[in-house]
């Protein structure tokens, strides 16, 4: 949004705020407001809290618990039978794939993955490394931390956010560190705002006290002089040679050059990465890769309860139970009282004897096809050469590269590139190729070590994963928010005995936490059935 048409008009204290937040995030935003002496509020509705199912409420009330199939054994699925299993209720749960997970992938060495095109892959990772190849992270404040402090995974940080990465742009030359990049752009625009606060544009808005703390703030942000010029002092660009010993003061990097050197839409885009409600900082993930919670879950629910390499092919559902059809590693049919769908919907809409009305609703999710490669290297090159530790470089606009958050100054370690759009770059190549895409594309970032330490590499396209699809599923094209309205009760407020979780059916797509809590509401209507029977 080109905003340059404002200055010079007056401005009112929401419409900078709001100005602010735009460039440097909330953060910056809210010590705008510390500056001009507004305190921030907070509201937040009530949400009544979650209330784990336990083994008394049948005691209490004469009643038996319930016989419960759980259709698919990704985060949603195994979510829902541990709680289920809490109450006692016998529990099964069925999914189609090899193994449990479904998109919390992670591959190890000797993993065999192999796709709905036939092609496979076996990874040749050494001992103790492993790629995350579905989710990476976890908000700190995400149900999914609740459950790792429960099921005893621990966690340790994941960092996203590391001024110490690039800010690259396939289509030029100049790769910044963010830190000077961040810089720069600070530095401009607190001079402009300075200089237009200081020439009394604001006059009519801002009292004499709010400019005075103003003028203050910018001057600190940006690193403005007196004269309200963008000194780019190196302690806050960096350095071409690092500060020393005594006598070596360290080399400045060249200065910041013309203005459209300092703001790329490549700047903005990896700006924003911890700006976000979901993923800013601090995020964690589980110490020894994602997979410890779902094994985790499967451990407590119980392994003899789990079916994979079962493909459940319809479900029946009657006035006094359900019964459910499946084949693949073994043949039959299972007679339940109550069934959780938890596959992603455009795989539940294959399933026969489904409402129709639900059927056509989880037909009609689209589909993102996004795809990662792990890089397993001989040796932390980027540690070594480039001091980066965790976070990542982002690379045009469907992809980035990102560096382990674990086992810093370790021998070996995976890097992960990441394309959001695989399906028109690299999804239809052959696993070589798409390798060496991932390949060139971390030279043009590194440099030469990033083809010579290469020890292995393992893709997985996420569109051509079988029984998942896709990396995530929106009931449309902006965000999930239309999973709360009225049209979609076939799914969240199920008047039969099928009942449908997921992070396609909560209001945080693409994270556990949302497979999570999506999960415990279907139980809690499981529960509840159950006991008024």
């Amino acid at each position: 949004m080109n905003h340059s048409r404002e200055f010079g008009r007056p401005t009112s204290r929401r419409g900078f705020l709001q100005t602010v937040g735009a460039v440097g995030g909330a953060g910056a935003a809210l010590s705008a407001m510390g500056a001009l002496g507004l305190a921030p509020s907070s509201a937040s509705a009530a949400t009544p809290p979650f209330r784990a199912p336990r083994a008394s409420d049948f005691t209490l009330t004469g009643r038996r618990p319930a016989r419960v199939a759980v259709v698919g054994a990704g985060v949603a699925g195994l979510t829902a039978a541990y709680e289920l299993c809490k109450a006692g209720h016998e529990v099964t749960v069925l999914d189609a794939r090899p193994r449990i997970g479904g998109r919390s992938l992670t591959v190890r060495g000797g993993d065999t993955l192999t796709d709905i095109k036939g092609v496979t892959q076996r990874a040749s990772f050494a001992p103790g490394q492993y790629f995350n190849a579905g989710p990476a992270m976890l908000p700190q404040w995400s149900v999914s931390t609740d459950y790792c402090r429960e099921l005893g995974v621990p966690l340790e940080v994941f960092a996203i956010s590391n001024t110490n990465t690039f800010v690259f742009d396939p289509k030029g030359s100049d790769k910044p560190r963010f830190q000077t990049a961040r810089a720069d752009a600070l530095g401009v625009v607190a001079e402009l705002l300075a200089k237009v606060t200081n020439q009394g544009a604001l006059d009519r808005e801002l009292s004499a006290a709010d400019k005075e703390r103003l003028l203050g703030f910018l001057k600190t942000m940006g690193d403005l002089g007196d004269d309200l010029v963008h000194q780019g002092d190196p302690r806050r660009r960096g350095f071409a040679v690092n500060p020393g010993a005594a006598g070596s003061p360290g080399v400045p990097l060249p200065p910041r050059g013309s203005l459209d050197r300092v703001f790329t839409e490549q700047l903005s885009r990896h700006w924003y990465l911890d700006a976000g409600f979901d993923m800013a900082s601090t995020l964690l993930q589980p110490v020894g890769g994602m997979d410890r919670i779902v094994e985790a879950l499967a451990d407590h629910i119980g392994r003899r309860r789990i079916r994979c390499g079962v493909e459940v092919t319809s479900i029946t559902d009657g006035p006094h139970g359900t019964r459910l059809a499946y084949r693949g590693s073994a043949s039959g049919v299972l007679d339940v009282e109550y069934c959780i769908v938890t596959t992603p919907p455009r795989v539940a809409a294959r399933i026969a004897g489904l409402p129709a009305e639900a059927t056509a609703l989880l037909g009609g999710f689209l589909a993102e096809f996004p795809g990662k490669i792990g890089l397993e290297y001989r040796n932390r090159w980027w540690e070594d050469d480039f001091a980066i530790h965790g976070g990542l470089t982002s690379y045009g606009e469907d992809g980035s590269l990102w560096y382990p958050s674990s086992d810093y100054r370790g021998e070996r370690g995976v890097m992960v590139a990441y394309f959001e759009r695989a399906e028109t770059t690299i999804e239809g190549l052959p696993p070589a190729q798409r390798a060496a895409e991932a390949v060139n594309r971390n030279v043009r970032v590194h440099g030469a070590k990033a083809r010579t330490e290469l020890a292995s590499s393992l893709s997985v396209m996420w569109g051509r994963e079988p029984f998942v699809e896709g990396g995530w599923q929106p009931a449309d094209t902006q965000n999930n928010g239309v999973v709360n309205t009225p049209r979609f009760r076939p799914l969240t407020e199920p008047t039969g005995r099928v009942f449908y979780a997921g992070d396609w059916l909560s209001n945080m797509l693409g994270w556990q936490h949302g497979s999570m809590v999506s999960a415990r509401k279907a139980v809690e209507k499981v529960h509840a059935r159950a006991l008024a029977t």
